[in-house]
């Protein structure tokens, strides 16, 4: 019983670890593997809709009720089919990232506090990432076409010499700089990092 035990605890740690180190090393932008699929390495990169509590707790109060994915404008919250995750809402930027709609329906649909209020500019879906190495505008390029995007330019997004820098603490994670970039460069440089990795992130820099 108790080896039986210590092998699931063993195996719960070494997957942690592995997720941990898979985001951590996108974090870094060394990630070696950029394509248009939504998992990498076996991680969800999918992000929850704007004003999303902590994981946990959003777990805990999300009924899968629907109401959000309905009310959505832009059709962009779909009901996920992750293990664990299955009928919660989620977005998936590379298909149809958050538009960010004026009034943040998605919000005020949620009866359970799953989606709690927030200003438009404050939302914090995840943060984007740029590895420059395959970022065509950081190699020479004439591209600004994330900026352009990103519904707070000059804000989420500045321009260095022509070439994009995130601003991670103005940066909402709604995906657009995403999928724009994704159109025109196959080796994808952008990945909006969801909240819930960050929380991973931030642990595996303490241990």
């Amino acid at each position: 019983m108790t080896d039986d035990i210590l092998k699931r605890r063993g195996f719960f740690k070494n997957s942690l670890m592995n997720a941990a180190k898979a985001a951590y090393e996108f974090h870094k932008g060394t990630n070696p593997v950029q394509s248009k699929k939504i998992v990498t390495y076996g991680i969800d990169y999918s992000l929850r809709p704007p004003g999303a509590v902590p994981e946990k707790t959003f777990l805990e109060l999300c009924t899968r009720c629907d109401d959000c994915v309905k009310t959505c404008p832009a059709k962009c919250i779909k009901k996920s089919t992750a293990k664990g995750m299955a009928g919660t809402p989620v977005i998936m930027p590379r298909e149809e990232p958050c538009v960010l709609c004026d009034d943040l329906r998605c919000i005020k649909a949620c009866t359970t506090g799953a989606l709690a209020p927030v200003a438009r500019e404050q939302v914090a879906m995840g943060i984007a990432q740029i590895d420059k190495k395959k970022c065509i505008a950081w190699d020479g390029e004439n591209c600004q076409v994330c900026s352009a995007k990103c519904p707070f330019p000059g804000e989420a997004i500045v321009l260095d010499d022509f070439r994009p820098v995130i601003n991670e603490e103005k940066c909402t994670g709604c995906g657009l700089c995403e999928q724009a970039c994704l159109a025109i460069n196959n080796r994808a440089p952008i990945r909006v990092v969801p909240s819930k990795l960050l929380s991973i992130i931030q642990w595996r820099n303490k241990i």
